[in-house]
């Protein structure tokens, strides 16, 4: 008998925009198991209070002085992550999409 376990790091989210719809996602990405990094430059967007449950263990909250900065450092070496942006405007995710794009280089 042969057995064979995959051993891989958890799923990673990040979630560019913490409105209504990115906050949604990080919620519904953390109940489904995924580790999740939201990203927003308004800190009331943010608060702990707004992500109760199982989501407070699973969401880590970052506020951003600077898009490209977060999204850089979230990202980290990239591997096993998945990026969504979803911002408030046409700019912001202009600046999300080229700070992802130099992190997966």
């Amino acid at each position: 008998m042969l057995l064979f376990e995959r051993i891989e790091s958890e799923p990673r989210l990040i979630v560019a925009g913490a409105g209504h719809v990115g906050a949604s996602l990080a919620r519904l990405a953390a109940l489904v198991g995924y580790k999740v990094a939201l990203i927003d430059d308004r800190a009331e967007f943010l608060a702990r209070e707004l992500f109760p449950g199982k989501s407070e263990q699973s969401i880590e909250l970052i506020v951003a002085n600077s898009w490209g900065d977060a999204l850089r450092e979230a990202i980290g070496k990239g591997r096993g992550v998945s990026v969504a942006i979803v911002t408030r405007g046409h700019k912001q995710d202009e600046d999300c999409l080229r700070a992802t794009i130099a992190g997966a280089a």
